[in-house]
């Protein structure tokens, strides 16, 4: 479209009053077009020209800012956010070039995260302007911090099964000699004395191999696979499974 015009503008000497017109529709419509492709962009786009006066701004760009609405022409002098301003003013004057700058500002009420990349425009490799690209990353920030502690908490969870092992290794060494021990005592019955701190002994190592057993039963990594169905079937089964167990113990269980 741009060289079609390119070429009409050549030959503007020579068109109709009607040509002219057709012409001005046709580059009506297509800053028309582009303007609504740039505002159904979900980032910020923003064009200034080598004075640093902003010359376009997508809506997303304007609720991202946010932009003030005066008669500034400055883009540091439209922008509220106080670092946001500062750091366009900076940038712009020195013509630095700055990718993925990231800060809080507050949109609608809310805190928000912002990342800012500062471009050169270039066009017929002659820089024109500076184009500004603003990206809304509360949510990618949010997922990455949850991915980052899923990652932690995998890590602690394979740690604490390698300790909780390395704890019953010597908890079966302890249960195993004292077994032992035990036998020696039937042997001379000058040691019987020393029966009630053995079973003392015996019954804490018991209770250490269930704490770690529950322990390891707690970190051992779950594939759970959801799935439809009558879970009232798989409460009947249950409680069939447990059922001879539930009468030893005395206890009635009423579906």
């Amino acid at each position: 479209m741009r060289e079609f015009i390119k070429r009409a503008l050549q030959k503007l000497g020579k068109m109709t009053g009607e040509q002219v017109r057709d012409l001005l529709y046709s580059a009506a419509a297509e800053i028309d077009r582009l303007e609504t492709v740039l505002d159904s962009i979900n980032n910020g786009i923003l064009v200034c020209d080598t004075e640093h006066n902003l010359i376009l701004a997508n809506k997303y760009a304007e609720r991202l800012l946010p932009l003030k609405s005066d008669d500034q022409t400055k883009l540091w002098q439209v922008v509220r956010d106080e670092k946001v301003r500062d750091f366009f003013e900076t940038t712009l004057q020195t013509g630095d070039r700055v990718e993925e700058r990231e800060f809080d500002v507050e949109i609608g009420g809310v805190s928000r995260l912002i990342s800012i990349s500062v471009l050169p425009l270039v066009r017929d490799r002659q820089v024109t302007g500076s184009l500004i690209y603003v990206e809304d990353i509360t949510e990618k920030r949010g997922k990455e911090a949850q991915l980052r502690r899923a990652e932690n908490l995998a890590s602690l969870t394979t740690l604490a099964a390698g300790v909780a092992h390395e704890i019953k290794n010597p908890l079966g060494s302890l249960s195993i000699h004292v077994q032992l021990i035990q036998k020696a005592m039937k042997a001379n019955k000058e040691l019987y004395y020393l029966d009630k701190y053995i079973n003392v002994i015996n019954e804490e190592i018991d209770r250490l191999n269930r704490i770690v057993v529950d322990f390891l039963f707690a970190v051992r990594p779950m594939n759970m696979d959801f799935r439809e169905g009558d879970i009232n079937t798989s409460i009947e089964e249950m409680a069939e499974f447990v059922r001879y167990e539930l009468e030893e113990a005395q206890i009635n269980c009423v579906l």
